[in-house]
């Protein structure tokens, strides 16, 4: 394990030598491809290992690293990395629509305005909700989803009420 010391050293160098370095990559850049590509291919069972492990310790960010990747493509914004931790505090880790546990369910990002409609990919236009209703709520706005789903309830109760 590094001490604090050698850690801040170690970064106080890598800032002052990034430019550097990249120069350096950018000038080489094929022979370090071809350096990683065949290392990737002579220890493909470790590489696979090493990505699965990260994917499971690290799964709230790896949903942010993929969000952000996809808005990037359509120049939507992006999320910060801890994102579903402060929502899981502040929505109480229940879902934004049905009010479900979502330590039990598992959640989805969602976006209150969807990308559809025009919304944003930005940490005011997000929301958790369960699998269950963010399936069901698909291009909807938040108020249209809630409305729908009292309505269907109503009738629910209802048919309920008549049987």
């Amino acid at each position: 394990m590094q001490s604090a010391h050698r850690k801040a050293y170690l970064k106080a160098w890598y800032e002052a030598n990034k430019a550097r370095y990249r120069q350096r990559y950018l000038d080489n850049r094929e022979k370090f491809i071809a350096r990683t590509r065949a290392n990737y291919f002579a220890n493909r069972d470790e590489w696979i290992k090493y990505h699965r492990a990260y994917h499971e310790t690290h799964k709230e960010q790896w949903r942010v690293r993929t969000q952000n990747r996809s808005a990037k493509c359509r120049g939507t914004g992006t999320l910060s990395r801890d994102l579903p931790q402060k929502l899981m505090v502040a929505q109480h880790s229940r879902c934004r629509y049905c009010e479900a546990d979502l330590a039990i369910t598992g959640y989805h990002l969602d976006h209150a305005h969807p990308l559809a409609k025009g919304g944003l990919n930005v940490d005011s236009n997000i929301v958790l909700a369960c699998p269950s209703c963010n399936n069901r709520k698909r291009a909807q706005t938040a108020e249209e989803f809630i409305s729908r789903m009292v309505t269907n309830r109503l009738k629910l109760d209802n048919v309920e009420i008549l049987t």
